[in-house]
């Protein structure tokens, strides 16, 4: 991974970890996001594809889904999922293990997602789901 988009996630990181701590002391858990990331994303971007090599990180798509009322939250997702092109991905965010989700996504989707956790509770579950 160049100098430039590692940039581009250290300046992502720090708007993310800034709305999700709203000012508490976030150190540890911005280090460990950052290796995620760093792990994570270039998986998800084919250099040859982005202007001089280096994704804008404009394609990083969150969805919170914590603040949705319970019968629309499924429906908000899927409608996220099917805005996606192919090797495009979001990531949810939910104060639940979202397996309930992720059988629904096997059963109506079979093949073309690709599921990958990136915080696993206790209190909040992030999931990067990507259309392949």
């Amino acid at each position: 991974m160049n100098t430039k988009t590692k940039e581009r996630i250290d300046r992502f990181l720090d708007e993310f970890m800034e709305k999700e701590y709203k000012g508490r002391d976030h150190a540890v858990a911005r280090e460990h996001y950052r290796d995620l990331f760093y792990e994570i994303i270039p998986k998800h971007f084919d250099p040859a594809e982005t202007k001089e090599g280096v994704n804008t990180m404009a394609d990083v798509k969150v969805l919170d889904v914590r603040p949705i009322p319970p019968p629309q939250k499924h429906p908000a997702i899927f409608e996220t999922f099917n805005s996606l092109e192919k090797g495009e991905s979001f990531i949810l965010i939910n104060d639940h293990e979202p397996r309930p989700l992720y059988y629904q996504f096997e059963a109506e989707l079979p093949g073309q997602f690709q599921w990958d956790y990136l915080e696993q509770g206790p209190d909040v579950w992030r999931v990067n789901i990507m259309k392949v």
